[in-house]
């Protein structure tokens, strides 16, 4: 092994947050385009929400599900 090289990536083992778990939950039980509108708030009011990759790309796939992608593209407006 070289040295000066970082150690590889490890990704973390931790459970996810309460919060994070939650919305999962609600974006995948969502089944009309309405109900993502309060996901979506609750997803730009918490930065772990925010900032989880998991939540995002589900939000987005949810979307994309309903064909109502505007909830989805606020995210990044």
């Amino acid at each position: 092994m070289a040295t000066g090289l970082p150690p590889p990536y490890r990704p973390s083992t931790a459970p996810p947050p309460p919060s994070v778990t939650r919305t999962l939950h609600a974006i995948n039980s969502c089944t009309y385009d309405a109900a993502l509108a309060p996901i979506r708030s609750a997803i730009l009011g918490d930065i772990a929400l925010l900032h989880s990759t998991t939540v995002v790309s589900a939000f987005f796939l949810a979307s994309g599900r309903l064909r109502h992608l505007d909830p989805a593209l606020s995210l990044f407006a």
